[in-house]
């Protein structure tokens, strides 16, 4: 031992503290460069307690408990413990999961919240690494967004109060490109604005956004355009290279392979079929004039022309083919790269669906073992993709058994090509076979995906919701016990669900409410990849609406309320609240009722958007209730959408509001009933005679509810006027001429009215308004 490393282990020695540092600072050191699973970490971390004597923690026996104790002191934490946390930051920011990132933001506010309290001074980096992990989470890119525009507005908000906080530097500005990067939305707006804000940091003038950037900016905002898949973007990411090569006097910048394949990506991307195509190739060309081009620019371009259409799959299988053979000549050293230029030449080809694409698949297949390395998975895979295109599945079997008898095993994709063509095949037992295959596939030891559940379940969703929902349990069971890579999504759930909603099993109707049920657990453990809708929701309430049972009502209620008090994504529509109300009006009419009036009341402040159908499950489930105040809303409804949406309103809907009307005689209210209904009629007559615009007249039927109104109460008179004013109407071409039942009804009025001129001696008399409003010289 030298003398150096003998006085520094003396030292260690008789410092109990110094002891525990040294052995953490080893520990954080070995895992540090370890990029394996956190569980790993339980051995390296122990080293902890190997320092001697020295007391430490039982909590600290595993970087999991090690982090936990950080997190959980209630105490401030030390200078020592916030450098541990430091560096138990920078470790879990490699772990690649959102489990990694959240670790990372809370030890990053426990850091923030005790060492601004010491008067410590935080570096952008750290929070730059916290972000880092974000993008690296392999989450949803809306996620990701969300999490690293939350801390980068911490970093601006914090700053600016004055605390002892650093700014973001140009770093976290290109943090925050990556991220919008993995977005699906487009952020071109927020992107420029990050570049304003690094301008500011530079000190220089914002006139051009694209402008003096620095290399890593460029790469950044190169990265967000590759991602888009428009030509618009190819194109921006094109003119940015020229910039980036232009000479600059006030920086030494130089354009590299990573900035032309980046490039490259984005018209490979740009959906422009063989064109997008031949501007990669284009530059590629510049790439090799400037002995920039490696295998990754070939292999982007071949890929590129993997995506042409049909039309052109000729020329760009030749355009591939001279691609490789020039490659072979570029005597590049990386082998690894080649093999990958292979891979995605056999891709190119299969996709083109020619009539030899396996045939000149497996003539590559030879050529790289030629160079002397063994074909990978991929080109397996393509070549059985050719020959499912063609309908080869017997050739492909074969392949799959050389495949395996070399030692190669098959990838789920190589099954799912073939479980496609089936799918989308017209042969007549081509769900037997599908069945068959997917034995094989297991039986090769190879898991299914998401995909092969995918294209399965679609598969016998539109024959079988028997098969269709065994699949899904399947495949819930297979994520359950570990497996990953058929992790569900919304797409399996919405296709059983659809083929139960369309199904006429009595068993149907509980299993779409269970299978809701299990996509809603999926949602709730985490799974950002089911995400139920109102189309989901609507369909499975629907469902349940088709067997009026005071349980299905009570499912469906529980649906209603959490789509009500949901996310937008799942709000109810017009579709929802019909099928509720129809279901209700058969199980349960006063709730039905009560759904219909608050439907009424959201309607008129604009929450609730209503069509014809909803309308009429509206006013239907008002006129069964028998009440009196439920047929005052639906008068009130009429009236609203009279001035606001008069073309929802049609003579059914007017005597649906007259039967209200009618029937709320049985709530004891006869006489302010028949005034109800003969002030409503009143009022659309007069209308109608005025000659206003979109006047609804109610039917026959709607008249005879409101002269059964009039003479139930004893008001003959105004009845036998309402009947001259029908007689009227029908001369003027309304089909609304009396019928017998009119007439029955009103010598069951003149009975009425004599028993009651006998019981109180009154006489009743026409109603005044009526006859003064809308008297037979004006109908």
């Amino acid at each position: 031992m030298s003398s150096l490393a003998f006085r520094r282990f003396a030292v260690v020695a008789r410092n109990p503290t110094a002891r525990c540092l040294a052995s953490s600072n080893e520990s954080i050191r070995l895992a540090s460069t370890s990029r394996t699973s956190p569980k790993s970490f339980a051995d390296v971390a122990g080293s902890f307690n190997k320092a001697g004597k020295t007391y430490v923690d039982p909590e600290t026996k595993s970087l999991h408990s090690q982090i936990h104790f950080i997190l959980s002191r209630r105490d401030k934490l030390t200078d020592f413990n916030i450098q541990r946390a430091r560096a138990f930051l920078s470790i879990v920011s490699k772990w690649g999961n959102e489990q990694g990132a959240t670790l990372c933001e809370r030890l990053l506010n426990r850091i923030y919240r005790d060492g601004l309290s010491s008067g410590a001074h935080l570096q952008a980096e750290i929070y730059n690494i916290v972000m880092d992990a974000w993008n690296k989470s392999s989450i949803s890119g809306d996620r990701i967004v969300s999490r690293v525009e939350s801390l980068l507005s911490q970093m601006e908000e914090r700053s600016a109060d004055g605390s002892n906080m650093p700014r973001p530097d140009r770093v976290s500005y290109n943090t925050m490109i990556y991220a919008y990067s993995k977005s699906g939305e487009d952020s071109l707006l927020k992107v420029e604005e990050a570049l304003r804000k690094i301008h500011v940091i530079d000190g220089r003038d914002s006139t051009d956004l694209y402008d003096n950037l620095q290399r890593d900016t460029c790469i950044a905002v190169m990265n967000y355009f590759s991602t888009r898949g428009e030509h618009s973007s190819a194109q921006q990411a094109e003119d940015l290279l020229l910039r980036l090569s232009r000479p600059q006097v006030d920086r030494d910048v130089k354009i590299d392979d990573v900035a032309f394949n980046l490039v490259l990506k984005a018209w490979s991307n740009s959906g422009c079929g063989i064109y997008g195509a031949r501007r990669a190739e284009k530059l590629l060309r510049m790439m090799i004039s400037y002995r920039l081009a490696t295998p990754v620019s070939f292999s982007t371009v071949i890929h590129a022309y993997s995506r042409v259409e049909r039309k052109d799959s000729v020329a760009a299988v030749d355009r591939v083919l001279s691609l490789l053979d020039e490659l072979e000549g570029s005597h590049f050293h990386e082998s690894d790269g080649i093999v990958s230029s292979y891979n995605a030449a056999a891709n190119a080809i299969a996709k083109c669906e020619i009539e030899d694409a396996a045939d000149k698949i497996l003539d590559l297949i030879k050529r790289t073992r030629n160079l002397e390395v063994e074909p990978e998975s991929n080109m397996y895979t393509s070549c059985i993709e050719a020959y499912a295109n063609r309908g080869m599945f017997d050739e492909a079997r074969k392949l799959l058994d050389n495949m395996k008898t070399n030692g190669v095993r098959p990838q789920a994709v190589a099954f799912n090509s073939i479980l496609d063509a089936l799918a989308k095949s017209h042969a007549r037992h081509r769900f037997d076979k599908i069945e068959q295959w997917f034995e094989f596939m297991l039986s090769m030891d190879t898991k299914p995906d998401t995909a092969t559940y995918s294209i399965i379940i679609s598969a016998f969703s539109r024959s079988d919701e028997q098969k269709a929902s065994d699949y899904l349990r399947h495949m819930l069971k297979s994520f359950r016990d570990g497996n990953t890579h058929a992790t569900p999504n919304s797409f399996v759930f919405n296709c059983v669900i659809n083929t139960l909603a369309r199904s006429d099993q009595e068993w149907s109707a509980e299993a779409i409410y269970r299978t809701f049920n299990a996509m809603e657990n999926q949602r709730r453990q985490g799974n950002d990849l089911v995400l139920p809708d109102t189309i989901t929701m609507n369909q499975v309430i629907s469902k349940l609406a088709k067997s009026p049972t005071k349980s299905n009502a009570k499912k469906v209620m529980t649906l209603l309320h959490k789509m009500e008090s949901g996310p937008p994504e799942t709000a109810p529509d017009a579709i929802t609240y019909t099928a509720v109300l129809q279901l209700q009006q058969r199980v349960n009419s006063s709730r039905a009722a009560v759904i219909a009036a608050r439907c009424i009341r959201q309607m008129m402040d604009g929450t609730c958007r209503m069509d014809k159908v909803m309308l009429k499950a509206v006013l239907f489930s008002l006129s069964r209730s028998g009440k009196a105040e439920d047929a005052t809303i639906a008068r009130d409804a009429w009236e609203f959408l009279e001035y606001n949406d008069a073309a929802l309103l049609d003579p059914e809907l007017a005597n649906l509001v007259l039967m209200a009307m009618r029937n709320s005689m049985n709530d004891g209210e006869q006489l302010s009933a028949a005034d109800a209904a003969l002030s409503f009629l009143q009022e659309r007559v007069k209308r109608f005679n005025e000659g206003a615009a979109n006047t609804v007249l109610p039917t026959l039927v709607g008249f005879s509810l409101a002269i059964e109104c009039l003479c139930k109460s004893g008001r003959v008179n105004d009845a036998l006027k309402l009947v001259q004013i029908m007689e009227l109407l029908d001369k003027r071409g309304l089909p609304v001429k009396p019928d017998k039942g009119i007439y029955r009804s009103l010598a069951h009025g003149r009975t009425v009215e004599k028993e009651r001129t006998l019981e109180t001696g009154e006489v009743d008399r026409p109603h005044e308004k009526l006859a003064s409003s809308i008297g037979d010289n004006k109908v």
